[in-house]
């Protein structure tokens, strides 16, 4: 497992490296973003996804739908109350 790098970009200082990359392509392709939107049970979602449908994004090292499942029951269970829109986890 390798070890986050803090990464500035945009005037943001992500945990890592690959949260950096994601930001860089929302801008690429236009999408408005809020980093790390909210604190949910000590959760904090990585990304919100402005415009008419928003919604979260986390990100994760993994690069398997597999690996990324094991993720769901932890997110949801932190974000009941907090958040009722929709969660797209993202891998490497």
């Amino acid at each position: 497992m390798t070890t986050a790098l803090e990464t500035r970009y945009a005037g943001h200082l992500f945990r890592s490296r690959l949260e950096a990359r994601w930001a860089a392509l929302f801008d690429l392709i236009g999408w408005e973003w809020t980093y790390e939107p909210l604190d949910a049970n000590k959760y904090l979602p990585d990304f919100l996804i402005h415009g008419p449908y928003p919604f979260l994004v986390e990100v994760k090292p993994d690069d398997s739908l597999e690996e990324l499942k094991k993720y769901v029951p932890r997110i949801d269970a932190a974000l009941e109350g907090h958040w009722s829109g929709d969660v797209v986890i993202v891998g490497a």
